[in-house]
């Protein structure tokens, strides 16, 4: 479980009480969490500048992924693919997309896709050891065998595609229109 690898959070007095611009609705209960406005961090998270709003939104959603959230997942997982408010960092993008994934996520799948098919993971593994970050993550997700057979561009397409096809079968619009394209393409 790549969770406890989380080091960013460090949890302190300020966090254990609702600051005033966090909705009131995660304070509270769990079941409030399910309702909660994703769209609040997703737009902190995409701020032209870095903001003491975007580091909290940032802070809230390691905390929110580490009790497991899915959409918290996905949500860090594009900070840290595009490096918002966050240095870029693929391979725990990778790791993020992969948990969100594996609890159904049709976007993560898309997300996790596009990784692959866009060569973030490719230009990532052109220039590091067998013992990098990507290397781990991808060790971690699919297994030491796998792994090393991802370092082939046709298996990272064949995997994109495979991923493309779980999101679209949850009907995640993008993962469709992608899908679409790499058959026009010839891709898939």
């Amino acid at each position: 479980q790549f969770l406890h690898r989380l080091s960013f959070v460090t949890v302190t007095s300020s966090l254990l009480r609702r600051p005033s611009w966090l909705p009131s609705q995660l304070a509270f209960s769990s079941a409030a969490l399910k309702n909660l406005d994703w769209g609040w961090f997703q737009s902190k998270l995409e701020a032209e500048t870095s903001s003491d709003e975007q580091l909290h939104a940032l802070e809230e959603l390691h905390l929110l992924s580490a009790k497991g959230f899915t959409e918290a997942h996905v949500l860090l997982g594009q900070a840290y693919e595009m490096g918002q408010g966050v240095d870029v960092d693929t391979a725990m993008a990778l790791r993020l997309f992969a948990a969100a994934s594996a609890q159904g996520s049709g976007k993560a799948k898309f997300l996790l896709g596009c990784l692959f098919m866009e060569n973030e993971v490719t230009s990532g593994l052109a220039t590091d050891t067998r013992a990098s970050p990507i290397m781990l993550a991808l060790q971690d997700i699919y297994g030491m065998d796998t792994r090393d057979e991802l370092m082939e561009e046709n298996n990272r397409q064949t995997e994109a595609i495979r991923l493309w096809k779980e999101a679209a079968l949850l009907q995640e619009p993008s993962a469709l229109v992608a899908l679409g394209n790499a058959h026009f393409r010839g891709d898939a």
